[in-house]
């Protein structure tokens, strides 16, 4: 599908770029947030599928943090500065892990113009005994991948493939785990580790307070049996929320797009009027 990429200048003066494609002025456009990579060829899998209906935006974070504010906040100051140069009136958003923080905190700031917020695998802190060897593995597989020259990386997709799969979505496997590959070879790392640190004693009660537009949650069933079952009972019982597990990990829509699309459809295209439970 043909996209538009656009490059805005932010008042730390770091330049980002954004995906724009699909149909304009059918519906509000769907904005989309990356995590902590802050690539927003994380979400290429999904963006042509999801553009297929609707004008679909995805942006890349920047680099560059504010001086005087936390990292978080910086980010939401970017993300606002976007939303501004396109004169978004009404939007749909999707925000993945890191990118779910970011766009909690815009739904809830006034005066706010999401009509409805996604979350893709929302940042947590996992609290299972298991959670410190995933996160040991992965941090692992992403300095092998960084160091390792990258006229070898179609042999280094196949080791991490026969040694279980990249940790924190192991099934993913052929084009779509070399793609993994070439973005973590070009990745920031300092960034990625400041996004990732700032995640820490995060509360998502906190982070939906006062949202009021319409929730839904996509969580990797492999990564909901490592969170605090508190936690999950809290996005299912929320009202005016929608609790869905999909089989796989933190990104479980790299490995299933059709299904993660199919369920992103439905929610945006539900009638406004949203039953409270």
């Amino acid at each position: 599908m043909p996209r538009e990429i656009r490059k805005f200048t932010l008042r730390t003066g770091a330049v980002v770029e954004a995906w724009i494609g699909g149909k304009a002025g059918a519906g509000p456009p769907l904005l989309m947030i990356p995590g902590v990579s802050g690539n927003k060829e994380l979400l290429d899998c999904v963006f042509a599928p999801l553009a297929r209906d609707r004008r679909v935006i995805v942006i890349d974070l920047s680099p560059v943090f504010e001086r005087g504010v936390s990292i978080l906040e910086s980010a939401v100051r970017d993300a606002r500065e976007i939303v501004e140069a396109l004169r978004l009136d009404e939007f749909d958003l999707l925000g993945q892990s890191f990118g779910g923080l970011i766009a909690a905190h815009l739904t809830r700031q006034p005066p706010s113009s999401v009509r409805k917020l996604i979350l893709a695998g929302p940042a947590v802190v996992p609290s299972s005994w298991a959670a410190p060897a995933i996160l040991a593995r992965w941090l692992s597989a992403g300095a092998m991948i960084r160091v390792c020259p990258r006229r070898w990386r179609p042999g280094l997709a196949t080791v991490i493939r026969h040694s279980g799969g990249f940790p924190i979505e192991p099934e993913l496997e052929g084009q779509g785990l070399e793609d993994l590959v070439t973005r973590v070879q070009v990745l920031r790392v300092v960034p990625l580790l400041r996004r990732l640190l700032s995640i820490h004693g995060v509360s998502w009660e906190k982070e939906l307070a006062g949202v009021e537009a319409p929730v839904l949650v996509i969580e990797g069933s492999r990564e909901a049996a490592l969170l605090p079952p508190k936690l999950l009972a809290f996005f299912d019982q929320r009202p005016n929320t929608k609790y869905v597990e999909l089989a796989g990990g933190h990104m479980p829509f790299l490995v299933r797009p059709e299904k993660f699309v199919a369920i992103v459809d439905a929610f945006l295209d539900q009638s406004r009027a949203v039953a409270q439970r």
